[in-house]
């Protein structure tokens, strides 16, 4: 080969490197533990799973950075929200709004809610990560059309604070 074929030739194996590196070296996602993606349990003579597991989304391992949150106040007890949303920054949230008021008031208990689409269950596991470990166990739910409307596009998780978070 002369000279300028070497020079296409390495021209295009650095244009292929460069296009591999792009599309598998920026994910663009938050910073979250990502589910398994293999089947899990014991696998048969042909590699095949023997049982009928089903891969879950593995819990963030106390792992919150990059995970957003906006919370709401669904109670009387003023400052409430602001308060539990300096705790989550404290606790490594991002924030995703400014605390305020829920669209409605009298909550008895407090619901973390998800957003759905194909992170929906890495959202899941983290709102229930959330919900265990900062809220003493609250509710875990899919957010409902009427409460997107009211969140950042921005937020991952919304929570609306209720009467078993004010303090006694």
């Amino acid at each position: 080969m002369n000279l300028g074929t070497w020079r296409i030739v390495i021209l295009a194996a650095l244009v292929a490197f460069g296009a591999v590196i792009l599309s598998n070296g920026f994910s663009g996602g938050p910073a979250t533990a990502t589910p398994p993606t293999g089947p899990s349990g014991p696998t048969g003579p042909t590699g095949e799973p023997t049982g009928t597991t089903s891969p879950e989304p593995a819990p963030p391992e106390g792992e919150v950075d990059g995970v957003a949150v906006a919370v709401f106040n669904g109670t009387d007890a003023i400052g409430l929200a602001a308060d539990v949303t300096l705790t989550l920054e404290d606790a490594g949230y991002d924030i995703g709004q400014d605390a305020t008021d829920a669209p409605t008031q009298g909550v008895r208990r407090t619901t973390v809610y998800f957003r759905g689409g194909a992170d929906a269950a890495q959202n899941q596991a983290n709102a229930q990560l959330l919900a265990d470990e900062q809220l003493g166990g609250a509710k875990v739910r899919k957010i409902a059309d009427d409460l997107v409307a009211e969140v950042s596009p921005d937020t991952d998780l919304v929570i609306v604070l209720g009467q078993d978070q004010v303090p006694a």
